[in-house]
């Protein structure tokens, strides 16, 4: 039994109880004790036991009415409101469980900011019942002690004003089944209508600058919408609250706000062509083959974004496993996208080879990143991994033989220091752009890929480095002072291949230098270096110095005279052979020059070679065979 008789009104003049069991009318002096009609200031009892029912045939005013007696063998007290009556409360509306409280077409019901609905049993609507600032209040558990819930039937109106709206207060069967009209007045209050079951059926409008939210349903009975469901005007309609389900398509107008949502297996086809999400979480997931755009809430389920499809996050959560497919787009459009919320033990995303990851604000990963497509960092944001070694936060990133990162305008790479963050590349990482600087810093750093920088500098930090013989790092010239940079933190074990590129048509002159390379120490060099050619004939030459390689361009083939001796410098690929051969003829064939010396060029690609001249000779001639 739920009796809410017990509402206790200050400033009241008086209490007056209905007597007539048979019914009758509300103005009739008679039907109340003590005798008298209740007005304003007075609260009405409709609780004597009894099965009948209460006209209210004129216009009243009334400080609250109680409907019902709340008693198990209590009899039923109706509540009527007829055409052409205005029944205007100041207090509290109770209608206990075996009360009824309707109101006809024509009639009208006002409640004002002091005066809610409180539905423990049944209310009807053909009317017109105004809502001030306050709310009506629901309340059904599926038990006799409360059946309440309120039908707007067709021709009835609710009139919002202000803040007032509908609430569920007791759940989970507390019913609002909407076949007429809600409407939102004027002004910048926001209203709540939120029912159990029903609720997204029948018309709602309201006037610009308002906002009309729905919440309800439940994680078994989610809401649906009706096929009558309308909602028009120029108000702003949002989903805030509890658990909605799209079977088959998106509700127009219907801004998705908070709650969770669930799609049926027919939405769309089967399949996401256009669905927006403002805060809502996303319970499961189809295929994304149109565009899906998340913001300020979460993603669950496993799918893909095929060819066609684009996913554009914003500050969301994705509790999810996703695989960009070739053709299709994932985009962090802004502030962070995290994959994880560090207590999910399944979330991950993976881009296939033809698959775009772009991003443009920070992108959190409590699970591995695994790219063979095209991943670009913008803006200066990163890519943030996480991993302290438990499933839940295992972040990581792996960028397979296919797979290509740019940084673009001094964005990074990074693991997040929870000591098991790692890199594995095996494909290309280049530093596109950016006058500053762009770091990959993780724990565990493994590079059998390219590492490049076209711009600025690209720093590399790892406690537990690798980096392999199949390795390539490039660097782009574009001129004398904007060249791309590699910094090693600590210890430099360089392997692998040096490749050097132009830029921009740069051309660099003889004498030109570029630090391309520097590191706390050095512990080797690189295996090798492509250089590109020089119009001028100039040769690269590579040297180590303690704390930088400098790369200078030099004149292809120098001879020096010192003292007694000649000094002969060339420049090629690091160990190849250099055989001086020598002649007093330069006319003979090179097969009948003389040898001098055989020897190897190191690992930069240089050689210098001393040879005494012999003065007494009128010439002489000297050339290097590089075989």
């Amino acid at each position: 039994m739920m009796l809410f008789s017990a509402l206790v009104w200050t400033g009241n003049s008086g209490t007056l109880v209905w007597t007539n069991t048979a019914g009758g009318n509300w103005s009739n002096s008679g039907n109340w004790d003590p005798p008298g009609v209740p007005g304003p200031g007075d609260i009405a009892k409709i609780t004597t036991t009894g099965t009948y029912t209460v006209t209210d045939d004129q216009n009243t005013t009334v400080a609250g009415i109680i409907i019902g007696n709340a008693l198990p063998l209590g009899g039923v007290q109706q509540f009527f409101v007829p055409a052409g009556v205005t029944l205007t409360a100041t207090a509290p509306i109770t209608v206990n469980e075996n009360g009824t409280f309707t109101v006809a077409n024509g009639g009208t019901v006002e409640l004002a900011s002091t005066a809610p609905l409180h539905l423990v049993g049944q209310g009807t609507n053909f009317g017109v019942i105004v809502v001030s600032n306050n709310n009506i209040y629901l309340y059904n558990d599926g038990t006799s002690a409360s059946q309440g819930g309120l039908v707007n039937q067709s021709g009835g109106l609710i009139l919002l004003n202000g803040s007032g709206g509908i609430v569920s207060a007791l759940r989970p069967y507390d019913y609002f089944q909407n076949h007429g009209l809600v409407s939102k007045t004027a002004g910048t209050g926001t209203s709540l209508l939120a029912a159990s079951v029903g609720l997204l059926g029948g018309a709602y409008t309201g006037a610009s600058g308002t906002i009309i939210q729905f919440g309800g349903g439940t994680a078994s009975a989610p809401l649906q919408a009706d096929p009558s469901l309308f909602l028009l005007g120029f108000t702003q309609f949002q989903f805030v609250s509890g658990f909605l389900q799209f079977p088959t398509n998106v509700i127009p107008n219907l801004d998705l706000k908070g709650g969770t949502l669930q799609l049926g297996p027919a939405f769309q086809g089967g399949t996401i062509t256009n669905l927006t999400l403002d805060g809502i979480t996303l319970t499961n997931t189809l295929p994304v083959t149109g565009t899906l755009t998340a913001t300020n809430g979460s993603v669950s389920g496993m799918f893909p974004v095929t060819n066609g499809g684009v996913v554009s996050a914003y500050a969301v959560t994705f509790n999810a496993q996703v695989t960009v497919e070739a053709g299709g787009r994932f985009r962090v459009e802004s502030g962070t996208a995290t994959f994880g919320n560090g207590t999910v033990t399944n979330a991950s995303l993976t881009v296939l080879n033809g698959g775009d990851l772009d991003v443009a604000g920070f992108l959190n990963m409590d699970g591995p990143l695994t790219n063979a497509g095209t991943i670009n960092v913008t803006n200066g944001y990163a890519i943030q991994t996480y991993n302290n070694a438990t499933a839940a936060q295992a972040g990581g990133l792996a960028n397979l033989a296919t797979g290509v990162i740019g940084l673009w305008n001094n964005s990074s790479l990074y693991g997040m220091a929870r000591g098991n963050e790692y890199l594995v590349n095996q494909g290309a990482i280049t530093l596109m752009s950016g006058a500053a600087q762009s770091t990959i810093d993780f724990n565990y750093f493994n590079n059998e890929g390219t590492l490049a920088a076209r711009h600025g500098t690209l720093l590399l930090h790892s406690t537990h480095g690798t980096l392999q013989s199949s390795e390539t790092f490039g660097v782009v010239l574009n001129s004398a002072t904007d060249y791309g940079k590699i910094s090693i933190v600590g210890a430099a074990p360089l392997t692998g291949i040096l490749s050097v590129s132009l830029g921009n048509g740069y051309v660099p002159p003889v004498g030109a230098s570029f630090s391309v390379v520097s590191y706390a120490s050095l512990s080797s060099g690189f295996t090798g270096f492509n250089y590109p050619p020089l119009p001028h004939a100039g040769l690269w030459q590579p040297t180590y110095g303690s704390s930088a390689l400098t790369l200078q361009v030099q004149p292809g083939f120098n001879v020096v005279s010192s003292g007694t001796n000649l000094v002969f410098r060339v420049d090629g690929l690091p160990g190849h052979k250099a055989i001086l051969l020598t002649s007093t003829n330069a006319a003979l064939p090179l097969t009948v020059w003389t040898p001098l010396s055989t020897n190897t060029l190191d690992v930069t690609g240089h050689l210098n070679l001393t040879n005494n001249v012999v003065r007494t000779e009128p010439q002489r001639f000297f050339i290097f065979n590089l075989p």
